[in-house]
């Protein structure tokens, strides 16, 4: 059974219950709500009918396997106990992550009678162009037309001359009996999402779902219901947002909604929270598959308010922003929090799923990311992407899928490989670039391109250090899976989500937790139900023989007998000191289905040597040269084996990648990732492999010499 919890204070209420239990003036135990998080495997109506044995059942969520029920502290206590609850927490009180808010005159009575008079707002201005200064438009080259934004917040005044003809009815989960707005900031959050003149995507269709009174603060389970209300009204295959303007402390049952929202395709954005603190203490803003806001100035650099650290994904404006105000239907309010810059971003998702609908959560995300420009003062441990509206991705070239025939693709941005190196090879032929803000946006992008279907089996590796993440691109070319790509600490938001859109029945994580944290594995569980395993050993080269083995269906260290099936004919070899042999050798192994192991220059490693005893394979192709796989090495292989030993080699490490690709059959579609940037390039050999392509690595200024020629033959009619 997977973490539960109590808060403290139900503890402490058990134990003085106990204490006073047998003093005859002891009245009933108090009561109060709690939230049940069922598992993924469970009938979440037999877990309402258990938890109703033990209190009141308030409310049963299938969508997101959530029961809402009202008890005692003790009995709460034998809910955690209940087989299908995963977790058990408190209704704990959320509150709106607007900092301040005052009025703004009557700015939508003059904006009705001329718009053309009406001044761009600056955050407006700001997201449609890559840097300073302001050009006084906003031309975003789309308005959302067609996309639904399910606000949950206060309300919505829907009469608000903003919203005019754009509001359809939504629901109330506040007690309220109705979706208007008495306290404004649903309002204002609307606004700043699909408000004429204000809103990133003015021709978004809005869903009101309240979740408080006049106060502002939220219970989870208001949240909750409404998070599971959107997801049951969300057409399949529908383009939608969901926006989130609430903070507060960490909680599984809202996360976990959040993650049905984003499975069942919706886009959702959270607002980083004002504290000015790590926003991965606090939900929503901690769920690594909603896109995660934090505030910016006019000035490009973060807010001081604003919350911070590895969980924000973006940052957007989010001081001073001019909005739709809720006293009257031609109100306006300036607000400062990220409960602005998260629906400004919102907006900006539904404008690009206006011009392109069939794209998932993941997609929208790592398109947003790679989109965006920077801010011009970035703060230490915090991401400096700013939100840039578009309506393409970075994916997008206007020419045949990734696979067709004779074509060109790039894996990274121009920093990696320019537009013009490109253009000299391709020779007229089509031409793509995939490339996210990252490279876990990048892997997340390659992923979805290549596995559009979902995926039986996903390889996780660390982007952060090759050691241990070398295997993984051959071991997953074997498979026909993807290579996603993890911080150590934390799943970024666009890899959790595509992890979620590809439903893997099991996901390999190469490394030990230095390189990805049993953290990490915990949140793969619980955005995708699979089975997490990890393939490790002591160093790389015990790593690389385990996720070797875990691809063969092999147990590490096992002799003959552990084999699922027959032993490898062929093995590669490579070596573990450097990235670029091994990610030219991975797709020439995995098509081969043949595993890759990893040496040291100068001696056979024991991890590699006892496998290669074990194996005895018949053959062993060497990639590399002398310097990087010496010849002492070589014997050591021919010792171990008793097969025979063909080093592949050039001069260089791209002419290493010449030599590879001319060694194999002609693939379909020739990728080029960067020699100098191993992330991008482990993934890309994955998705490569999938499209009947293969990758090359080459130097920053594109391929040269036998490496320019080994390309140019690959694309050669045939």
């Amino acid at each position: 059974m997977s973490r539960r919890r109590v808060l403290q204070t139900a503890s402490a209420a058990v134990l003085l219950l106990l204490a006073t239990s047998g003093a005859a003036s002891a009245g009933p135990a108090p009561e109060q709500t709690y939230v049940v998080s069922v598992d993924d495997l469970a009938d979440v109506a037999g877990a309402a009918t258990a938890a109703d044995r033990l209190g009141e059942v308030l409310a049963v969520h299938d969508e997101t396997g959530s029961v809402v029920v009202r008890t005692t502290a003790a009995r709460a206590q034998r809910l955690e106990r209940l087989d299908a609850a995963t977790d058990v927490e408190p209704d704990a009180l959320f509150t709106p992550t607007a900092e301040t808010s005052t009025p703004a005159g009557d700015y939508f009575t003059r904006a009705s009678t001329s718009p053309a008079s009406a001044a761009v707002p600056w955050h407006l201005d700001r997201i449609d162009q890559a840097s300073l200064p302001l050009d006084g438009q906003y031309r975003p080259g789309g308005e959302g037309a067609g996309v639904t934004a399910y606000v949950v917040d206060t309300g919505l005044r829907a009469s608000h001359a903003a919203f005019t003809g754009r509001v359809r009815p939504g629901a109330d989960f506040s007690g309220s009996g109705s979706t208007s707005d008495c306290n404004g900031h649903g309002t204002s959050v609307a606004g700043a999402l699909a408000g004429r003149l204000v809103g990133a995507a003015p021709q978004a269709t809005l869903v009101p779902l309240r979740v408080s009174g006049c106060a502002g603060s939220a219970r989870s389970s208001s949240l909750i219901a409404a998070v599971a209300w959107a997801v049951a009204d969300h057409p399949a295959g529908a383009p939608a947002v969901l926006n989130v303007s609430y903070g507060g402390p960490p909680s599984d049952g809202l996360d976990r909604a959040l993650r049905a929202a984003v499975a069942d395709g919706i886009t959702v954005v959270v607002a980083a929270g004002n504290e000015g603190s790590d926003a991965c203490g606090t939900s929503p803003a901690r769920e690594p598959s909603a896109i995660t806001v934090g505030a910016s100035t006019a000035s490009d650099s973060v807010a001081g308010f604003s919350n911070r650290g590895p969980c924000v994904d973006l940052l957007a404006p989010g001081a001073s922003i001019v909005s739709a105000g809720s006293d009257s239907d031609t109100s306006a309010v300036v607000t400062s929090g990220t409960s602005l810059s998260s629906p400004i971003t919102a907006g900006a998702a539904a404008v690009l799923l206006g011009a392109r609908p069939s794209l998932s959560p993941a997609q929208v995300a790592a398109a947003l990311v790679a989109g965006s420009s920077r801010v011009a003062s970035p703060l230490a441990g915090t991401t400096d992407h700013l939100l840039r509206t578009l309506t393409t991705t970075t994916a997008d070239s206007g020419s045949p899928a990734a696979g067709g025939p004779d074509a060109v693709v790039a894996v990274g941005g121009q920093d990696l490989i320019s537009d013009t190196s490109l253009a000299a090879l391709a020779g007229g032929r089509a031409v793509e670039r995939i490339a996210g803000g990252d490279a876990y946006a990048t892997s997340a992008l390659l992923s979805a391109r290549a596995f559009p279907d979902g995926a039986d089996h996903v390889y996780l590796a660390t982007g952060t250090a090759f050691a241990d993440a070398l295997g993984a691109a051959a071991a997953a070319v074997g498979s026909s899976a993807p290579v996603l790509l993890t911080r150590p600490d934390a799943v970024p938001a666009s890899v959790l989500a595509e992890l979620a859109r590809l439903h893997p029945a099991t996901v390999t994580a190469t490394g030990g937790p230095q390189a990805i944290s049993d953290a990490v594995l915990e949140q793969v569980r619980q955005a995708t139900g699979a089975a997490v395993v990890r393939a490790a050993g002591d160093d790389r080269y015990a790593t690389a023989r385990a996720v070797a083995l875990d691809a063969l269906g092999e147990a590490p260290g096992g002799g003959s007998g552990d084999v699922a099936g027959a032993a490898p004919d062929t093995v590669y070899l490579v070596s573990g000191e450097a990235f670029p042999d091994a990610l030219s050798a991975a797709g020439a192994a995995g098509r081969s289905g043949a595993p890759l192991l990893l040496t040291q220059a100068a001696a056979l490693p024991a991890a590699t040597a006892e496998q290669l005893a074990r194996w005895r394979p018949a053959r062993v192709v060497v990639v590399g040269g002398p310097a990087a796989v010496s010849d002492e090495v070589v014997r050591q292989v021919l010792t171990a084996t008793g097969g025979t030993a063909t080093r592949v080699a050039g001069a260089s490490r791209y002419e290493t990648a010449a030599a590879v690709l001319a060694s194999g059959p002609p693939p379909a579609t020739v990728w080029l990732a960067s020699g100098e940037a191993y992330g991008e390039a482990l993934s890309g050999a994955a998705a490569a492999a999938a499209l009947g392509g293969a990758l090359v690595v080459v130097p920053p200024g594109g391929p040269a010499g036998s490496l320019r020629d080994g390309v140019r033959a690959a694309l050669a009619p045939r």
